[in-house]
């Protein structure tokens, strides 16, 4: 699977999916419980490896306008205290110019 999205796979194996994510099993499959409670994934057991893949493909599509947001919302904040911090040293260079 490599760097690739594992929202964009058909399917993720639960090794592939710890991979990926770097979660801790006992985490991963608390998460993927609440995901299957939801309908959100389905599970497949085929020999000794789970595999999952989305219910439903706006999920993935879903997730892909949240991170657009997010990343947008974290370039907001990053720019804004860029900004904070270039005032700050004048701030400071003025009071102590009184």
């Amino acid at each position: 699977m490599g760097s690739e999205n594992p929202s964009a796979a058909p399917e993720v194996s639960v090794t592939e999916l710890l991979a990926a994510t770097g979660l801790e099993s006992s985490h991963l499959s608390q998460h993927l419980s609440v995901l299957r409670r939801y309908q959100l994934v389905r599970g497949e057991r085929r020999a000794l490896q789970m595999f999952y893949s989305l219910a439903h493909p706006q999920v993935a599509e879903l997730l892909s306008v949240a991170r657009l947001l997010l990343n947008d919302m974290l370039r907001a904040t990053q720019e804004q205290l860029e900004s904070s911090e270039a005032e700050t040293p004048a701030s400071a260079a003025r009071a102590s110019a009184r």
